[in-house]
């Protein structure tokens, strides 16, 4: 069973394998052994319980002041992991997106949001 502490972890549905059945996505913020996000995302056909992907991510760890989203920046037909800092540079909020191509290892946007 996974428990969902926003501090923690996110949970979030998107269609990974293409399937048409939603997939879930459990992002780890933090408690990880190398200090990186994590993504776990299992399979919504076997209810859940067959992992798809389990990887940590090229984002550091985070907190609750982060919030993901998982949609497809790029529309390469991968989602791709988007990362929001709430509280980032200058008081701004700070979007970043690690592409699904690599899962999720790699930036393709850093976008200062001028939203306070």
């Amino acid at each position: 069973m996974i428990t969902i502490n926003r501090n923690t972890r996110e949970a979030r549905t998107t269609n990974w394998d293409v399937d048409d059945k939603p997939d879930l996505v459990t992002i780890k913020k933090n408690g990880t052994p190398r200090a990186k996000t994590e993504v776990h995302i299992y399979s919504g056909a076997s209810n859940y319980s067959t992992p798809l992907l389990q990887v940590e991510t090229g984002l550091h760890v985070t907190n609750e002041s982060w919030q993901f989203l998982i949609a497809d920046w790029d529309l390469d037909g991968t989602p791709d992991l988007w990362a929001i800092n709430q509280h980032g540079a200058n008081g701004h909020c700070d979007l970043h997106i690690l592409s699904g191509a690599d899962h999720f290892q790699s930036f393709i946007a850093h976008i200062t949001l001028p939203l306070y």
